[in-house]
């Protein structure tokens, strides 16, 4: 089966049946997000949309509305382990900024 195709979920039957059941698999892919420091101030980016309902958290003492987070080693690592742990079979390292 093509792995891009529209029915691929039909790829992962074992996992849509222990859902049925009242399972939690594990996810497939996970996306951890490691920082989101951003150096830049674009006007276009939801978390400085004026409204947008968690762009007031990132506001910074200079009024730009950066964000401050980032994951820790030690936490990082424990995520990881967790989803090894699990069985997830991909990981994709990412950033909510610059």
């Amino acid at each position: 089966m093509n792995p891009y195709d529209d029915n691929k979920g039909l790829m992962h039957t074992d996992r849509l049946a222990a859902i049925k059941h009242g399972g939690q698999p594990a996810p497939v892919h996970v996306q951890l997000v490691l920082s989101d420091f951003c150096n830049l101030n674009c006007s276009f980016c939801a978390y400085r949309t004026e409204g947008y309902f968690t762009s007031e958290l990132f506001a910074g003492p200079n009024g730009r509305k950066n964000p401050h987070r980032m994951i820790s080693t030690g936490k990082t690592f424990e995520i990881l382990e967790d989803c090894a742990d699990m069985g997830v079979n991909a990981i994709q390292f990412t950033g909510g900024g610059e």
